[in-house]
């Protein structure tokens, strides 16, 4: 086997799903989501501190700051700010 094939972007994808039906989102910006959904993800392969990078990448690169998860989790503020 090509070890070239392995490293297609499939982690990648199932990733990005798996947050677009989270947050109710089109999955690549494509495919709507018609109602949000629970997700768990299990990933065998890598390890989670790559994983957590690839969540971040991903809400980073559809808008959704990873840093100030409240505004798109709609979790009441409860600091007051």
């Amino acid at each position: 086997m090509d070890r070239r094939e392995e490293k297609l972007g499939k982690s990648l994808h199932a990733t990005h799903e798996a947050v677009c039906l989270a947050l109710k989102l089109p999955v690549l910006g494509l495919f709507e989501v018609p109602e949000q959904r629970r997700v768990i993800f299990i990933e065998e392969e890598d390890p989670p501190r790559r994983v957590w990078a690839r969540v971040r990448a991903i809400l980073r690169g559809i808008g959704i700051d990873p840093d100030n998860p409240d505004r798109f989790l709609g979790v009441p503020n409860l600091s007051g700010g």
